[in-house]
């Protein structure tokens, strides 16, 4: 006579350490996949914190050459500095999340991602606000733009 094994059911321990295994590696992968995501979100706060900074430097270099002349809400008018009697004007208005500067029917991006903004005039100068389409916020204040009174 034969004998025959008995046939258990359930699992060998093999199947269960590879089970193990694979519930291990899953687990450390959305651990490395929340860290990874994590750091990208802190590093696309910083560049957002990064174009402001180089927004404000064009905003700087362009006052070199323009004279300050009025702000509504939302755009801030300058006049050539060098020729007092144009109508050679530059314009810095927001539309379709940006900021841009335009000047004679063309336009320059000056600042992309822009969820909202604002200007205001006070005693101490123009106050610009931006929020970015990452839900940060900035806020500048220039000192050295002072309504040109016309002679």
């Amino acid at each position: 006579m034969k004998k025959t094994k008995e046939k258990y059911q359930g699992f060998t321990v093999f199947e269960c350490l590879v089970a193990l295994l694979v519930i291990s590696l899953v687990t450390l992968l959305i651990n490395d996949l929340i860290r990874v995501e994590k750091q990208l979100r802190e590093s696309n706060q910083l560049s957002s914190a990064l174009k402001w900074h180089l927004f404000l430097i064009q905003l700087e270099n362009s006052s070199q050459e323009w004279q300050y002349v009025s702000s509504t809400q939302q755009s801030i008018t300058f006049k050539d500095r060098l020729d007092n009697h144009s109508d050679n004007y530059l314009i810095i208005e927001g539309g379709q999340k940006q900021l841009k500067k335009r000047k004679r029917g063309g336009y320059e991006p000056l600042l992309f991602e822009v969820a909202d903004w604002s200007v205001r005039e006070s005693q101490k100068g123009l106050s610009l606000k931006v929020e970015m389409s990452d839900g940060g916020h900035y806020e500048s204040l220039f000192y050295q733009w002072q309504q040109v009174s016309e002679e």
